[in-house]
């Protein structure tokens, strides 16, 4: 292993742990991302996230954002949604 391989490893292991906590943070302000980011296990589509989580449409659409903003949850074609 080379010191810059070592390095880069060591880099992308802070920012995933970064990218954690502040989910962690996140999710204990807003029970509701917590929800989401738990139902997006696998490609999951937006109807069945709104079905499976009983919260309103638009707190779900501000809230699966908000995870893409974090680098939780990727959107995918077809409106699906997929934790990272």
């Amino acid at each position: 292993m080379t010191l810059g391989h070592h390095a880069r490893g060591a880099g992308c292991f802070y920012v995933l742990h970064a990218q954690n906590y502040a989910l962690r943070v996140v999710t204990s302000f807003n029970p509701n991302l917590g929800k989401l980011w738990r139902i997006a296990t696998e490609p999951t589509l937006y109807d069945h996230i709104v079905e499976k989580s009983q919260i309103p449409p638009q707190k779900i659409s501000a809230g699966l954002i908000e995870l893409e903003l974090l680098g939780a949850i990727v959107q995918l074609p077809g409106m699906m949604y997929c934790r990272i």
